[in-house]
């Protein structure tokens, strides 16, 4: 019953938030600072992004500020995004998204945990 719940509702995972609204809310020459999930961020936006296990030290005014919880470097970007105007995603900030993997499969979109927060600076 899971798998047909599965295919016939849409999950909301907190990569697709990020990309949904950085696609309609940023540009492709602005640059992204993030601790977790660069990657998909790079592939379907076209913008610059530095990540997870990359030195955030390198971007000192990033156009975009991704803290996700449970990463790295989480107090540096505290410090970076101060003063950046603050947007609240309805995706949940869970690792990983969904993956395939029996033990953490999900069947549906994660509810009760935090939102993926994006920080964009003044200006852009």
């Amino acid at each position: 019953l899971n798998y047909v719940y599965e295919i016939t509702h849409d999950y909301d995972s907190p990569e697709e938030g990020i990309v949904k609204f950085l696609l309609a809310h940023g540009h492709k020459e602005q640059m992204v600072l993030t601790n977790y999930d660069q990657l998909p961020i790079i592939f379907y936006t076209g913008m610059r992004a530095i990540g997870w296990s990359q030195d955030p030290t390198s971007i000192p005014n990033p156009d975009w500020v991704i803290i996700r919880e449970g990463r790295g470097h989480k107090a540096y970007l505290e410090r970076i995004r101060a003063g950046y105007e603050k947007f609240v995603l309805a995706y949940p900030d869970i690792p990983w998204g969904n993956l395939p993997e029996p033990f953490y499969h999900k069947y549906w979109t994660v509810k009760g945990s935090k939102p993926v927060v994006v920080y964009r600076r003044p200006g852009k």
